[in-house]
């Protein structure tokens, strides 16, 4: 039974310029839909770039090095459905 992973904080912050290109980071935490617990091992990228990272025991992620402007974020996990999310540097971005 796939479940759908909710991303309840999905948080751009402050952008800082580095080689002459704005860059920043994307931070937040994945959790079960159904019970709300964390979820370790989930892969999160960002679309047309190769940052990749797993969330950690506690469900929790950091993206650094992300570029300027409006990205999508996916997370995908084995048994569960796989989640979308835009952002646009700052806020949340919620999961469809």
């Amino acid at each position: 039974m796939y479940r759908i992973l909710s991303l309840l904080s999905l948080l751009a912050l402050a952008t800082a310029p580095r080689f002459l290109q704005a860059q920043g980071s994307i931070t937040g935490t994945v959790k079960d839909s159904a019970g709300g617990t964390p979820l370790a091992g989930v892969t999160i990228t960002v679309d047309r770039t190769t940052l990749t990272v797993h969330t950690d025991a506690a469900g929790r992620y950091t993206v650094v090095s992300v570029p300027a402007g409006t990205q999508r974020v996916r997370a995908r996990r084995l048994g569960y459905a796989a989640a979308e999310a835009w952002t646009s540097g700052c806020g949340r971005a919620p999961w469809s």
